[in-house]
């Protein structure tokens, strides 16, 4: 097989297309031991569970789209290597610094850095959930829309880094440094330094820090200042809300999101709709009434090619955002279909059915989010929030539907039937007489052919609800939502 690789490798040289086979070894391995001299080297979409990469060395190396899972990187060296969109899940690193290297949009999952210190490297968009950071300081790195969340830092100096739009959630600190300005820029930072007891001190420039508490109390009505007369509404309308005033972080907040559109800054527009978002403090109307400014002041005739390229582009994301409560459960079900473009009956019939359905099991407003893909034959994915009880409901009652496995709704149903004794009555009452009343439809799809299958059911934000964990659905691998062991 290496034989007739290669000689398709030295053909294809002909046209001056240079191919390698450097990933073989790493294309899906399992406990193997690593520690060779991959510099430069190009190891894409590698597979590793259980290695070891034992002094390894990784410089330069493009190593993008891999996943590691229980690996252990010890002493490896790593400057300058490419890990974007990779995924490390139950992984160590131990004595093993980061150095201009790009994580960016990657996961790290139960993870720890042991000695293992970043510097000038970019984690755009990366996120870190049950992740531990000890003796690993990060500087002079890009960090922008990362996300910590569950995370530990342990004797750590952040001083030196732009911590600007990081989103932190739920995490732990112990003999950690940060950087006096940034702070009013994180999300989750001023709730953090106000309500925690963990030991963390606010660098300054000079030699002395200052404590948490004084940064409160003296520092942020001084910033607050500062920012007032720089009209800076993004970290007003943190650090207000930080401090539970409500009313000023949503003037600062209608203030910013008009700047961002007239001046047409999508980017900070994207920020200001997180922290919206994110507070939960706010009603559907007051949501509302920030997405009208969005409207009332970005007029689309006004905008050129490129201008109209980046709204587009952008103002789904920015509307999905505002509209989301960051931590409520939330859905995301995928459905295959056999139906054609030239066919859209049965189509108008599914999504009038999910839209009743939805109406009768959840309340919540503009709980549902529908998107069509028309791939020829349709796909559809739907996006809803509310109460996990419900969420199953729905997923239940939508199963039963499109006349999917019994085996799953099964799943679906025993849970459900497991929930608790005040489930019973709603399920009596309320799920029974829906799921009776699908079974029309759902016979009419059958006897006209109309066919659906499931895609994908992913359960998310569900973390803070007792018992439960989450889990994923596909085809191929039969999952849902099962009581931890306690």
């Amino acid at each position: 097989m290496a034989t007739q690789l290669n000689d398709i490798i030295k053909k294809l040289k002909k046209y001056g297309c240079t191919m390698t086979n450097d990933n073989g070894s790493f294309t899906a391995a399992q406990n193997a031991t690593y520690s060779g001299d991959y510099t430069s080297q190009s190891l894409k979409r590698a597979h590793l569970t259980n290695c070891l990469l034992n002094n390894a060395k990784f410089d330069d190396a493009a190593v993008t789209g891999s996943s590691f899972f229980q690996c252990i990187f010890m002493k490896c060296s790593m400057n300058k290597a490419d890990f974007e969109f990779c995924n490390f899940e139950n992984c160590n690193f131990q004595d093993t610094p980061l150095t201009n290297e790009s994580f960016n949009n990657s996961t790290f999952y139960d993870t720890k850095f042991i000695n293992s210190p970043f510097s000038s490297c970019t984690l755009t968009g990366t996120l870190f959930k049950n992740v531990l950071f000890s003796h690993s300081d990060i500087k002079y790195s890009t960090l922008e829309g990362a996300v910590f969340e569950d995370c530990s830092f342990e004797d750590m100096n952040l001083n030196n880094l732009n911590l600007e739009f990081i989103e932190i959630k739920n995490i732990h600190m112990s003999n950690v440094i940060l950087p006096f300005s940034q702070i009013p820029y994180i999300l989750g930072g001023i709730e953090y330094i106000k309500n925690s007891n963990d030991i963390v001190c606010i660098g300054t420039n000079s030699t002395k820090n200052i404590s948490t508490k004084e940064y409160v109390s003296k520092a942020l009505p001084l910033l607050c200042e500062y920012y007032e007369k720089q009209e800076l509404h993004f970290p007003l309308a943190n650090i207000y809300l930080g401090l539970c005033e409500k009313e000023k972080a949503y003037n600062h907040l209608k203030l910013g999101i008009q700047y961002c559109v007239i001046s047409k800054d999508f980017r900070l527009l994207k920020y200001f709709c997180k922290l919206v978002a994110r507070s939960n403090e706010f009603t559907y109307k007051e949501l509302n009434t920030l997405y009208t400014l969005v409207q009332k002041f970005m007029p689309q005739d006004a905008l050129n090619q490129q201008q109209l390229h980046d709204y587009s582009k952008h103002i789904g994301e920015i509307k999905t955002i505002l509209f989301s409560k960051q931590d409520t459960p939330k859905v995301t079900f995928s459905i295959r279909t056999n139906i054609e473009p030239n066919d859209i009956s049965p189509l108008s019939n599914l999504i009038d059915d999910i839209f009743k359905i939805k109406q009768k099991i959840c309340n919540t407003p503009n709980a549902l989010q529908l998107v069509l893909e028309q791939n020829s034959p349709f796909i559809v994915t739907l996006n809803i929030v509310g109460e996990l009880f419900e969420l199953c409901c729905f997923v239940l009652i939508v199963i039963k539907l499109i006349n999917e496995s019994q085996e799953l709704y099964s799943l679906y149903w025993n849970y459900l039937c497991t929930s608790g004794e005040d489930s019973a009555e709603y399920i009596s009452n309320k799920l029974c007489p829906l799921l009776e009343a699908v079974q029309p439809r759902q016979a009419e799809y059958i006897s006209s052919n109309t066919v659906f299958s499931v895609d994908e059911i992913w359960f998310s934000n569900i973390d803070n609800c007792k018992y439960l964990k989450l889990q994923y659905f596909n085809p191929n691998r039969l999952a849902i939502m099962e009581k931890k062991n306690e």
